[in-house]
Order: structure tokens, then sequence, then C-alpha cells
């Protein structure tokens, strides 16, 4: 019945002192479980338990210390039963089988070995086979340990206490073959970590709940699960000592988007697991990929993610899921070189913000300052912790590593990026800001990851990626954009965009963040506020609404309040001639033919019906009409009247026979007339 032969190949205590001195504990555990369940390639679930239960010690195999197994511990189960080869892997610790695939990223071998922060002995169980992994060979079977067919013989009548910790686990009964994995770590014992030759800590109960308190942390918000291939539903789960049944704690799971008119044409992680499986070594993958006419599938699909925290409403949020290969000679060859697929895939959030980080299958400790993750197979420090970069002490593999690492950086990932934002772009009904919340932000990307932003824009810039007014989407080198740097004219920027597109201009009107980097790179033509009003608004006045015109006008002379006084004369003599300023009489006129209203001369007709009047303008709006009025004035508003408009009004008083109104223009012009400007020779 039993396999006398199973155990561990090489020594592992001393080799497993040095491991997890390196390997984190906590958290991390939890990743390296969802890691090995969707390396099966087979498995669509996977949870973890604490199982705070304390079983039945009567009837145990020998020796003795099989009752140290018996107490609580932390398990992790996924739907996919192990394989031949599975088993095999998982003996070979430090060397495992799965180095030279290209289709799986964890190993058995490596993974596993963090468990062993927290047990002397790991437990498998696993079709028809329950294992034991036991690297000081405390179970005293001369090969670090044993496997048994439990459903062989009488085991289970004989031992039904060391079948115990597992009867009732995920539907696991040890009556008939489980059709899904459970490893479990049966926490260290004070006894124990006194004699454990490769780690001396006691793994309390405490401990174990703040480890699971770490595993929630990861959970939290689902998004461990967004790069992995098969793998589509986690949980956590508590178990408490005299419970009946297990307590849910925390579920996220993937699903196909119900939210977005897709189209038809989607494909998820899956995809790239089902071609990589073609491929027995990376080599024959190079050779693929570098094959003229080689078609490798692409990452694109929108999911829901959805997450649910105990009696908490759940929440579900939407996100693209945006990939492919590279094709590049240079690329496919230094990634298989470092035994590593030219691959990147992006993930980005629809309608809330997050702090990027970088994947390798699983999150890295490593944010990025990014709107969006970033998964690839980077080559990593051997606790998962830092990736290698470029650095001139470094050399042999560390070196390649590190290269490889910067030209992911600098090439893939602005490619890919550019890629996912254009698709974005040009596809309707996913992204309602057609992507632009997605680009990044030069001030949030951390120091160390800017070599991104040149290539990223060398990327976007010769694509039609921005949009017009008109829907239509323009190259950032051809696109012009101007600030609204005031209330008043950021309520005219629609009006100032139409304008603009109506005189031939390719205007864009992205956000902030994006103007900023590529202004910033030089791929947009900056334009000022001041050049759309010399060279866009007057030429077209004389053909535009007044009403639109006077509130376009009145925005820029409540900017130009701040200026200095010779900038507004500028202003004045640039508005010279263009009426729009509304008069009492009804009409509109340029501001240097209108009467001030405070400081003119009341008794004269054609002053009365040329005060400027700007009330019906500044009603409900942010100009500051007090401002304005000082504006008008240094751009020429007049306080007096001019020889011309004396002609002008004399005409009026013979055409009306008013002699009143003669003799106070008479009078007036006896008076000013030292003061009067203009021609006073006008026939």
């Amino acid at each position: 019945m039993a396999d006398s032969n199973f155990g561990l190949k090489i020594h592992p205590a001393a080799i497993l002192r040095s491991l997890l001195q390196q390997y984190p504990s906590g958290g991390q555990f939890f990743c390296e479980a969802l890691q090995n369940a969707d390396d099966t390639g087979r498995a669509t679930k996977c949870c973890a338990l604490l199982d705070l239960r304390r079983h039945p010690m009567a009837k145990l195999r020998p020796p003795a210390i099989r009752k140290d197994l018996q107490g609580e511990s932390i398990m992790f189960y996924d739907d996919a039963g192990f394989k031949d080869r599975d088993w095999r892997s998982l003996q070979f610790m430090c060397d495992s089988q799965k180095r030279d695939s290209p289709y799986e990223s964890g190993t058995f071998g490596m993974g596993s070995r963090s468990f062993f922060h927290i047990t002397d002995v790991l437990q498998i169980l696993s079709r028809k086979k329950l294992a034991f992994l036991d690297p000081d060979d405390i179970l005293e079977t001369g090969h670090f340990g044993e496997q048994l067919a439990f459903m062989e013989g009488d085991w289970l009548e004989k031992y039904p206490d060391e079948a115990a910790p597992f009867m009732g686990v995920f539907g696991c009964d040890m009556k008939k073959e489980f059709e899904g994995t459970i490893i479990r770590a049966a926490l260290r014992s004070e006894e124990r970590s006194q004699t454990c030759s490769f780690t001396p800590e006691k793994i309390a109960v405490s401990r174990a709940e703040r480890i699971f308190a770490e595993f929630e942390d990861t959970l939290k918000n689902g998004e461990v699960i967004l790069f992995l291939n098969r793998v589509t539903q986690v949980g956590l789960w508590r178990w408490d000592d005299g419970a009946a049944q297990p307590t849910c704690l925390a579920t996220a799971s993937l699903g196909v988007s119900s939210g977005h008119s897709l189209p038809k044409k989607m494909s998820a992680p899956g995809v790239i697991r089902t071609y990589l499986e073609q491929f027995s070594t990376f080599a024959k993958l190079e050779t693929a990929l570098l094959k003229p006419d080689a078609a490798p599938p692409e990452i694109l699909d929108v999911v829901d993610l959805t997450i649910k925290f105990g009696d908490k409403p759940e929440a579900k949020r939407q996100w693209l899921r945006y990939g492919m290969f590279s094709r590049d000679l240079s690329l496919v060859k230094h990634g298989i070189s470092c035994g590593c697929v030219p691959l990147v895939s992006l993930a980005l959030p629809f309608a809330h913000q997050m702090e990027g980080c970088f994947f390798t299958s699983l999150p890295l400790p490593l944010t990025i300052g990014l709107p969006l993750h970033v998964n690839a197979h980077f080559r990593l420090h051997s606790n998962r912790r830092a990736m290698w970069r470029s650095a001139s002490d470094l050399e042999g593999e560390h070196k390649t590593w590190g290269e490889w690492n910067e030209k992911l950086l600098t090439t893939m990932v602005p490619e890919i990026y550019a890629k996912a934002l254009h698709w974005l772009a040009k596809t309707p009904g996913i992204a309602t800001d057609g992507g632009l919340s997605m680009w990044p932000k030069e001030s949030d990307l951390d120091q160390e990851y800017t070599l991104m932003f040149d290539p990223l824009v060398r990327a976007v810039k010769d694509i039609d990626i921005l949009p017009l007014p008109d829907g239509k989407r323009v190259k950032p080198v051809d696109a012009v954009y101007f600030p609204t740097p005031t209330d008043a004219l950021r309520a005219c920027r629609e009006e100032l965009l139409q304008l603009c597109l109506k005189g031939g201009l390719k205007v864009v009107d992205p956000p902030d963040h994006v103007v900023d980097l590529l202004h910033g790179h030089k791929a947009l033509t900056k334009k000022s506020c001041e050049w759309i009003l010399s060279d866009v608004v007057l030429p077209a006045a004389k053909s535009m609404d007044k009403a639109k015109l006077a509130k376009l006008l009145l925005a820029y002379c409540d900017w130009a309040s701040a200026w200095k006084e010779t900038e507004m004369r500028t202003l004045g003599a640039t508005l010279a001639g263009v009426g729009w300023v509304p008069t009492e009489n009804g009409g509109a006129r340029a501001i240097n033919c209108c009467f001030d209203p405070e400081n003119s001369p009341e008794a004269l007709t054609i002053v009365q019906e040329n005060r400027a009047t700007i009330a019906a303008l500044t009603a409900n709006s942010s100009v500051d009409a007090e401002a304005v009025w000082r504006v008008f004035r240094l751009c020429g508003l007049k306080s007096e009247i001019t020889w011309e408009d004396a002609v002008e009004e004399a005409e009026a008083l013979v055409m009306a026979k008013d002699v009143s109104r003669a003799g106070h223009l008479f009078t007036h012009i006896d008076k000013q007339h030292p003061h009067l400007k203009g021609n006073k020779d006008v026939p």
C-alpha cells in the first residue's frame, strides 16, 4: 500500500534553512498556492482555510510525533488533482522539473518550500494519494517523506484520526477519489521549534491568524488573480474548533463583463497557456515566434472582478486585459536566453483609481505609479521581492537578466501600453473617455521607471489616438492644444473648440496629464489662449452669433484683468474695430467706440445711446464685472466725445430740430474743445 521509495531526493534541511531566510513568511504563502494551482493548467478555483480544530490522536500510525500533525493548520485547496509529473516535481524541492517549461511560471519545488516557515511536515492529498514531505525525517521513514494510497486496504478504518484533518474539507471524504488537491501545513509546536533544524520559530494560533490576515490583505481588491491563466475563483475560509462547518471570509472571482458592448473577438489569458503548451522547450517557442507567418494569440478581454468580504455587499469592478508577444528578433532571442516568455500584458481599470504594480503572473511588491498593472516574465531575485536591473557591477546571467528587464521596460511595456490606449480610443462603448484617464501621469511615476516615458510617447505620437471635437481622431504630432486659464474661458471652451475646428485646426482637449506628457516630450503643439483669440476668434468674429462673440470676448477681458497695463492696452488695439460690446440702444460696438457709463457726458444723446452695458453678460457667470470695467478703460473705453461724435450728434439734432439738446452740445464743446480728440475739420 505504501510507496517506500517516495520522498525528497536530496537532504533538504540545510538547504531549507538558507532558503527560508530569503523567502518571506506570511501572505506570500497564499500567492505560492495560487501559482501552483494555476500552473496545473486545470485548476479554476483556489482557496485557503485557517483550520483551528484540534483532531483526535488515538488512532494514528507510529511514530508518536504524528500527534503534532493533529493540531491547528493552514490548508490550501484547488480543484485540479495531481498528475504523476506533479508528484515527481514535488519531491525535487530545489531543482524543479518546470524550470525549462515555457508555460509554467511557478514551481512546486521552489514556491512550496515557503510553507515550511510554519510546518515541519507538509501533507498533500490529491486524487487517491496522501503524501508527506518531511525535511527533518521526524516520521522516521528514512527518506524524508512518504506517500500512501489511502483508498487501498484498511488504512482508513485502522487510522481514521490520521484522516480526520481532511474529512469534510472542500468536499473530501477520503472514501472516493478526490478531484482536487489539498496541501496542509500543521502549525509548528513549541516542542518542535526547539529541535527543528531548518527554522526555530513556533507558530502559535495568533501568528497563524496574522498570516491569514495577510492573506485577506492580499485578496482585498481581488487583483491578485487578474493575470492567472485558468484560476478565476479564490476564497478564504476559517473553521473554528467545535464548529460544524467552515465560515467563508472572502471571495474573488473573474467573469466576462456584462456592462459593456464588446467586440465579438475577445481572448482571455488562458489562450496563451494553450498556445505555450505546444512547446516543450523555450527553443521551440523561439522558432515558432520568429517564423515570418507566425500568428501567436493576443490577450484582449473585458472582465468583471467581483469581491465579497463576509457580510459586506459585494463590489464589482471592470478591467481591460490586453497583451501580446513580441516578434522582434532581438527581444525574442534575449528573452529565450533568460528562460523568459517574451510576452507583456496589462490590466487597465474602468471607473476607479488604483495604484499600479508589476506582476509576474502574481503581484510583486513593486509599485509603478501607472494607472494600470503590468504583467511580464521579469527575472526576479529568488525571494520575489525585487527584479534584476542593469548595473555596471553585474556579470554573467545576472547581467543578462538585468538587461532583459530593462528591455521589457523600455520596449515591450511602452509598445503594448500604446496599443492598449489606441484600442480603447478607437473602440466605442468600452471606456467613456476613450481611455484618456488611463494615460500615465509623469508626476505619479516612480522615478526608477521614468525611462518608460520616452518610448511610450514615441509609440503613440504617430497613431490616431486623440479625439477631435467632431468625434474623429488625430495623431498627437498633428494636433493642437490650447489652455483656458480662467473659469470664464473654461465656460466658453466648447465654443472655442468648435471655432478652431471650423478654422481647420486639429484641436484636441485631453486631460492635463495627457497634455503634459505629450507636450513635455515634444509630441503635441501647444498654443496660447491669446493666439486662439488673434488667429481663430477674431477672424471669425463677423460671421459669429453676436451673443456668443460677446460672451467669448468678455471672458478674454476678464482674464486680461490679471495682466500688466501695457498688455491690456495691446488687447485694446487687438479688439479695436470689433463690434461686440452691448450698448444702451441695443447695438454692439467696439470697446473704443463705447462710452463709459460712469465717466462720460450724460446730457448728450450719442453718449446715452452708446454707453457700454455688461450687466446681462456678467449675470450668472464667474466674470468679475469691476475688473472687466478696468480692462475696458485701459482698452480705450471713451469718457469723452470726439469731434466725429460731435458732428454725428449735431446731424441728429438738426434732423430732430431739438434746440434744447443742441444747446447742451454747444455748451459742452465750448468747455471741452481743447480736450476733444479726433478730426475737428470733419465736414
